[in-house]
Formats: C-alpha cells, sequence, structure tokens
C-alpha cells in the first residue's frame, strides 16, 4: 500500500510522498482518466465532479498521512493557501464569520485530521475537476464529420419523445459547454477570468475547510 509507508525527509522525499498520497487516494488516477477521455467541457465538469463526491475521505487516517513529518509539511501548505486566500477576507464582510476559522490554522491549533482533509478536498477539487474540465475547454471539438441523423417520419410516438429529449438535452450541453468556454477562454471575459479565479481558489479553501469541519 502506497499509504502504509512512512514519510520520506527531504524535498524530494516531500515529492515522492505527495506523489504517493495523490497515487494512494485515486487523485491522480481520476484525473489522468478525466485528461485521457477528453469529453465536452459541461460532461467534464460533471462526471468528475460526481466521482469527487464518491472519493473515500478515509485516507487522512492512513500511516503516511499521520507521520508526523507529513503532519507538519500538511500544515504548512495549509498555512500558505490560508495566507495566499487571504485577500478575499478584505472584500465581503459576509465571509468574516468564515474567516475566523482560518484562524486556527495560522495559529497551528486546528487538529490534524481535520486540516489533512480540507487539503484533501482542496486538491481533490483542483486535480479532478478544475483541471480536466479547463483542458477539456481549450481542447475538446465536437466531431464536425458526424453528420446529424434523421429520424424516419414512422419513428413511434416514444421513439419522437426520446429524439426530442435527446435535442433538448444536447442544447443544454452545448449552452453549458458555450458558457464555460466564455468564463474560461474567451478574450473579452479576461480581466473577469483574473478575478474570478482568484475568487475561486479562495471560495474552493474556504469550502474544503468547512467540510473538513474547521
Amino acid at each position: 500500500m502506497l499509504l502504509e509507508r512512512a514519510a520520506q525527509p527531504g524535498r524530494w522525499g516531500a515529492v515522492l510522498d505527495a506523489l504517493r498520497v495523490l497515487s494512494g487516494s485515486r487523485r491522480l488516477g481520476i484525473a489522468l482518466g478525466g485528461l485521457a477521455l477528453l469529453m465536452r467541457p459541461s460532461l467534464t465538469l460533471l462526471a468528475q465532479g460526481v466521482l469527487l463526491l464518491l472519493s473515500d475521505g478515509s485516507y487522512c487516517e492512513a500511516p503516511l498521512l499521520q507521520d508526523p513529518l507529513m503532519v507538519r509539511r500538511i500544515a504548512a501548505l495549509a498555512t500558505g493557501l490560508e495566507y495566499a486566500a487571504a485577500p478575499i477576507l478584505i472584500l465581503p464582510p459576509a465571509l468574516a464569520p468564515i474567516s475566523t476559522a482560518g484562524t486556527a490554522v495560522l495559529q497551528g491549533n486546528a487538529p490534524p485530521v481535520h486540516v489533512c482533509r480540507a487539503i484533501l478536498s482542496f486538491t481533490g477539487v483542483s486535480l479532478l475537476v478544475l483541471i480536466p474540465t479547463l483542458v477539456s475547454v481549450y481542447w475538446w471539438r465536437p466531431d464536425q464529420d458526424a453528420a446529424p441523423h434523421e429520424g424516419s417520419a414512422a419513428r413511434s410516438r416514444p421513439q419522437r419523445a426520446g429524439a426530442r429529449l435527446a435535442r433538448c438535452a444536447t442544447l443544454a450541453l452545448d449552452a453549458a459547454d458555450h458558457a464555460l468556454r466564455f468564463m474560461l477562454r474567451s478574450p473579452a471575459g479576461l480581466a473577469s477570468r483574473s478575478v474570478a479565479a482568484s475568487w475561486l481558489f479562495a471560495v474552493c479553501w474556504f469550502v474544503s475547510k468547512r467540510l473538513s469541519g474547521l
């Protein structure tokens, strides 16, 4: 088991331990699967989100993640994320009660298991959902060779209803793809994307903390 080993010292050991955590928690495999399938952006977002929800949350009890050296590394990473997300705290007063949850992280008083769960949740959102969706937005192209299927006029009523439902689903997916491309790729939304990216980063971290009990 990749997560049954002790943490390795040094920078190279930290890199290897991070890869062991990503592989042992199946996050790396799920992320690579999403990249390899290269589905349309809306389906990628939906599928990867479902896989994230189905992922096991008990990895923080594994020996590797309970090793004192790994606990210190995770705490340092959480502190860095807390400082990086800090600028959002001066913008919306409504988030002030939520921001107090980061005090324990910065002071090192947060329970290590909760900090570990927050880090795994954050990396799960980043690797499993955001990165595959972003790659799909830039690289996926609809099949131009596929001609629309012309149904027969003699189709039964259930077949016609199914065809209408399929067309509605396709239109909904096309609209979702268009919205994702505008937010993540369109030059017209460059300035708003920069602001949205900062907000998305901070919100993902805050939500990860709340879900972990911090």
